[in-house]
């Protein structure tokens, strides 16, 4: 063999043993990342004393027909049949009364939740008690019945904002906000009714003051949704789950995930820095949740765990496993952030209607502007969750509106801009140039 071949094939060995090495560092596993900033308190609260005690009960004693347009047909403005409303509304005042009696316990802690795969068969009924309650609203409204009418909103109010504060996980956040929502849309109804009394527009307002904030419910639904993702990654790491069972998790039902049949390599795979990254973006998330919009720094998930590179790049980077398996866990913080903005903005917005129209009651005029309004109506005009400055006012147009997530203000115009899709008038508020919120009843779409 000539000598040429014998150095060559040293260099080659060399390479070989160099390649191999850095393979070798780059298999190494960090330790087991510090996540005590995100772990959940659980303070012991006697059963009594626990909301959900309650809210759970009216899940189980509530009525949902078969058929429930009645229902959504009635809170859409069509034509319904009211006689089947009154008989859905009493069939379920058992379970209506149980939520009377949660909501006047401050918080509202659900079992804990062991994993993605736990089944939450109340937040179905939840959301049905959500639209009963907000059915019975309007129908009390209509019937001039405001005191109920009144009463029942705030019952339903309060019950989203229980859920939410003490959210385990996002989908308990999202169904508190839902509820939230639903009320919100009947405490404007009822705020731009002329007939409705003083007295309980007065009551409406202070039940309106102390709803929220939303930041630290959202900040607890994330760090109960990073200990349910570290564990998954547990379980792949103990071949307790296979990564393609992972489309079977959230609670769907169906057999256990079988053990895996191969391990990851290391290289591919390393469970501490994978919950690492997964504690970063949830960080991040957290930081940002008592932030308006504008401030917010909004993260594309692939991009910053490097995933939009080409696809071979992509998998023969270190931990290329644990960064899809990272994307594939951690939800859409950017909408969750979204979310929590909008639900500040109808609670802002309804809060301020229902000041206007008191302050129309009074002086036998809208305000000219919103400052008008402080201090005897609102302790402060409200910001808009989007930009961070004052909500805006169009005396002209009847109607306050926010900058929403364009962060253009655009005065007040609910246009749909070219290629929106609004079906519905929540749908189209939030895709309008501006998120406007018209004061009088007769211009408010449904």
């Amino acid at each position: 063999m000539s000598k040429g071949w014998i150095v060559a094939g040293i260099f080659l060995l060399i390479a070989i043993a160099a390649i191999g090495a850095a393979i070798a560092v780059a298999s190494r596993d960090i330790p087991l990342p510090d996540a005590s900033d995100l772990a959940v308190e659980r303070p012991e609260i006697a059963p009594e004393d626990n909301a959900y005690t309650y809210f759970l009960a009216a899940a189980n004693a509530r009525y949902w027909p078969d058929d429930p347009s009645v229902i959504t047909d009635f809170l859409a403005g069509k034509p319904a049949d009211l006689e089947a409303l009154a008989e859905i509304v009493a069939k379920n005042e058992g379970a209506l009364q149980s939520l009377v009696e949660g909501v006047r316990r401050r918080r509202c802690l659900t079992p804990e939740i062991a994993d993605f795969n736990t089944r939450l068969p109340h937040l179905s009924p939840w959301l049905h008690l959500g639209k009963v309650s907000a059915a019975k609203i309007r129908r009390n409204r209509l019937a001039g019945r405001y005191a109920d009418a009144t009463e029942t909103c705030i019952v339903l109010l309060r019950f989203g904002d229980r859920v939410q504060s003490d959210a385990e996980g996002l989908i308990h956040y999202l169904i508190g906000v839902a509820l939230l929502d639903s009320g919100l849309e009947q405490a404007r109804d009822l705020a731009r009714d002329d007939a409705m009394p003083d007295e309980d527009r007065r009551r409406l307002a202070a039940a309106l003051g102390e709803i929220g904030p939303f930041d630290a419910g959202l900040a607890r639904a994330i760090k109960v949704e990073y200990r349910l993702a570290a564990n998954t990654i547990d379980r792949i790491r103990d071949g307790t789950l296979k990564v393609k069972d992972l489309t079977t998790l959230g609670g769907t039902g169906g057999a256990p995930p079988r053990a895996a049949e191969w391990r990851l390599p290391r290289y591919a795979f390393q469970p501490n820095r994978t919950k690492r990254l997964m504690a970063d973006l949830y960080r991040g998330a957290i930081a940002d949740a008592p932030l308006c919009f504008a401030e917010m720094k909004r993260r594309d998930i692939e991009t910053a765990l490097g995933l939009r590179a080409g696809r071979w790049k992509r998998f023969l980077q270190p931990n290329s496993v644990g960064k899809i398996l990272c994307a594939m866990l951690v939800p859409s913080l950017d909408s969750l952030l979204e979310k929590k903005c909008r639900i500040e903005c109808d609670l802002a917005a309804t809060r301020i209607l229902l000041a206007a129209q008191s302050f129309r009651r009074s002086h036998g005029r809208l305000p000219d502007r919103l400052q008008e309004l402080v201090p005897d109506f609102l302790p402060a005009v409200p910001a808009d969750p989007f930009d961070g400055q004052e909500f805006r006012y169009s005396a002209s147009a009847g109607a306050i509106y926010s900058v929403g997530k364009d962060l253009k203000d655009s005065g007040g115009s609910a246009t749909l801009p070219a290629g929106g899709s609004g079906t519905d008038a929540r749908r189209r508020r939030w895709e309008s140039e501006d998120v406007v919120y018209e004061l009088d009843i007769e211009t408010a779409p449904r």
